[in-house]
Order: C-alpha cells, then structure tokens, then sequence
C-alpha cells in the first residue's frame, strides 16, 4: 500500500496548485483567441497584431477588434455597407469629383461621442465647399483604437484602390505612438504581466470594465437604438441626436480616465526615450510607405496632428504626474510633435500641427469634455477651418 503524502508533499502540492490553474488557464486562452468575444476582451494597446496577414477588410476590422458590422447604428450614424462610418461609394469615383480618402483613428471616428456634423472632417467639407471648392468626395476609413499599422493596412486593402485624389493622415499625436511601440503602454506592473500572460491581461481588462460598468459611465451621451437597416439606409446621419450632445458632462470616472492620460504621457516621458525613439522610428517606416504608395497610386498626402488633452490642459499634466510621484520636469510635452513634423519634412509630407490653434483656444473654453481623452465639437471646428486654409494654400485640393 503506497504511503500517504508527506506534509511536505502536500504543501508543494497546494504551492504549484495556483500555478498549474493559471497555465491551464493561459493554454486555454490562446487556444480560443478566435472567439470574437474573447479576442475583444484581451484587447491592450500598442500590442504587436500582425495586421499585414489580414487579406480582406472584414478580416482587417475583426483584428482591429472594431466591434461593429454593416447597417449598424454608431452613434448618429448607420454605418455603410462595409461597416464603415462613411456615406456609401463607388469604386470608382464621378468624373469631375475630387476624391479625399481619410485614414485615421478614433478622433476621425466619433471622437466621444460628437455628433457627425460637427465633426472636423464633416467642417472640413463645408468650409471648403463655403470657399468654392464643392465637388469633394470625403471616404472616411478611420477605425478607433487601431494605430499606424492597421491605418497602414487599411490604405492597402481598401484607400488605394479608389483612386484618391488626396489622402489625410490624422494622427492622435500621444495615442498613435503608444499604439505603435507596445513597451510605451506598460505605464504599471501589472500592465507588464498583462502583456506577457493573457491570463492576467483577463483579469486586468475585466477590471476595468467591471469599474465602468459600475460607474454607469456618467455624463456618457444617451445611446442611439439599433435602426435595422431596412429603416433607414446605411451611411447615413441619424436624426435628432445632436440634441443630446453636452460637451460639460464627463464621459470617464476619474480614475480610469486619469489612468488613459497617464498611459499616454509616456511618449513625453524622459525616462522611456529609448522607447519613444523607437516609437518615432516605426512611425516613420509606416510614414514612409504611405508617402511612396499614396504616390505611386498618384494621389497626394497630407499629415493632420491632433494634440492631446495634457498637452493642453497642464493642471491635468501636473495632477497625473503628481498622483504618481512624478514633476513636470520630467515630461517634454511637445516632443511628440516636433519628431512627426521632422518626419514629414525629411519624407516630404506637408503636415498641420493642430496644437497652436487648439492651445490658444483653450485658454478662453475648454477644448475637451470633463475626463474625457478627445477634442470636443469647439476643437474640431478650430482645426476644420485651419486645416481647410492650410489644403488650400498647399495646393492640395481646388477649385474644380
């Protein structure tokens, strides 16, 4: 008869215990990562998805993990056929039409929840349209929370074979480099884990979304219902949402919204130079190909830099470092700028830096909603008119 386990024994036991569960646990999750759900859920920034395996644009929003499909309701828009938040189109654009193809992520989304109107893009077309230039085309292919890379893959797959005539690049100046660079978005130890276990990247997204499903995310504006799209066609506004807008009224609890921000000063963080350098760097590569294909396809481009919220509002800046016994001194808020805008002039791209514009406004209004990480509906008309003038005096689109 076998002896019974020495005390000991049990207690190597019940010490290995926890650790067989948790690889059990991470086997199992990387075996059932195509479970859409599952795949949405293990979502962290700046992780390295391989977006260029992606051969279709549904395949290519599924790895985005974008969570919409066709017809759907977004806000006050239905999206269009291709579950994209752009009007219907062809191909092949109208003879006599300037077409505009927009690359781009959450900011050239919904940008919080703003109605679609007043979206700086939507300004964009109205302003110039005001100024003789009435035959544009504007396809909007931005996705939120993606980066450089899928901006990249969506060029390819999708922006290059409708014959653009222009193509703008809006690049969230702190977001995008986070995106592109993971060790940038590693701002606490158990982000690090999260980022080598999928087991503790589990455990750690569903904190978060525990917290905000507590919080009841207030001040959020009120969901539009689904509209099926047998009522009501794809790529269009939905009526009588804009009423519903209130840019005083936060969208974050403190907390997770203080932990956005400060996930997103890395890139201005003397201490993570090395990493934000080969942020800057990879930013470039994806620069670099979109400059030559944009090209080669004959279709000019443009660079659109929105700043960041604690780029503006530097109490913000000093609460968030401080809460983490951190000083300003330790943040160079304006790096992240001047590395694109010297990007695009070594690659020749005409860039607008919204900065200035957005900056000195928000010394008179605030330029972003309370605990909230994008420019409001005041923000993106300032750079609506200011990007319309910089198009014009570049030469970038005219009068037909």
């Amino acid at each position: 008869m076998s002896k019974p386990p020495s005390r000991r024994g049990r207690w190597i036991v019940l010490a290995l215990a926890p650790l067989l569960g948790l690889a059990l646990l991470e086997g199992l999750l990387h075996t059932s990562l195509a479970q859409e759900r599952l795949y949405n859920l293990l979502y962290m920034p700046g992780e390295d998805t391989k977006f260029g395996d992606c051969s279709s644009l549904p395949g290519l929003l599924k790895a985005g993990r974008y969570g919409y499909g066709p017809f759907e309701a977004c806000g006050d828009f239905v999206l269009n056929s291709k579950a994209l938040r752009t009007p219907e189109y062809a191909t092949h654009k109208a003879a006599g039409t300037q077409r505009v193809v927009l690359l781009g992520d959450s900011s050239s989304f919904r940008s919080g929840g703003i109605p679609h109107e007043l979206l700086w893009h939507t300004r964009m077309l109205a302003s110039l349209s005001a100024r003789g230039v009435d035959n544009l085309e504007l396809i909007n292919l931005a996705v939120p929370a993606i980066g450089p890379h899928f901006e990249w893959r969506m060029w390819e797959l999708e922006g290059s074979r409708l014959s653009p005539d222009l193509v703008i690049l809006a690049v969230s100046v702190s977001n995008d480099l986070v995106e592109v660079q993971a060790g940038l978005s590693a701002r606490s130890g158990l982000d690090r884990l999260a980022q080598l276990f999928l087991s503790v990247r589990l455990m750690r997204n569903y904190g978060i979304l525990r917290e905000l499903r507590q919080e009841g995310r207030p001040g959020a504006v009120a969901q539009v219902q689904p509209v099926a799209h047998e009522a009501q066609a794809g790529g269009t506004v939905i009526a009588d949402y804009r009423s519903r807008y209130d840019r005083s009224r936060p969208a974050f609890t403190q907390e997770h919204h203080d932990r956005i921000v400060y996930r997103r000063m890395a890139v201005c963080d003397l201490d993570l130079t090395g990493l934000f350098e080969s942020a800057v760097s990879r930013m470039y590569d994806v620069l670099a190909r979109l400059r030559h294909s944009t090209s080669a396809v004959g279709a000019k481009l443009a660079i659109l830099l929105v700043p960041a919220e604690y780029q503006i509002d530097e109490s913000l800046l000093r609460r968030v470092a401080q809460a983490r016994g951190r000083q300003l001194e330790e943040f160079d808020t304006k790096r992240p700028q001047r590395a694109l805008i010297k990007a695009c002039k070594r690659l020749h791209i005409p860039v607008l830096d919204a900065f200035d514009v957005v900056n000195e406004a928000g010394k008179r209004a605030p330029m972003f909603r309370p605990r909230e990480t994008h420019v409001n509906d005041l923000g993106h008309a300032l750079m609506a008119e200011q990007f319309s003038t910089f198009l014009l005096a570049r030469g970038l689109v005219g009068a037909p």
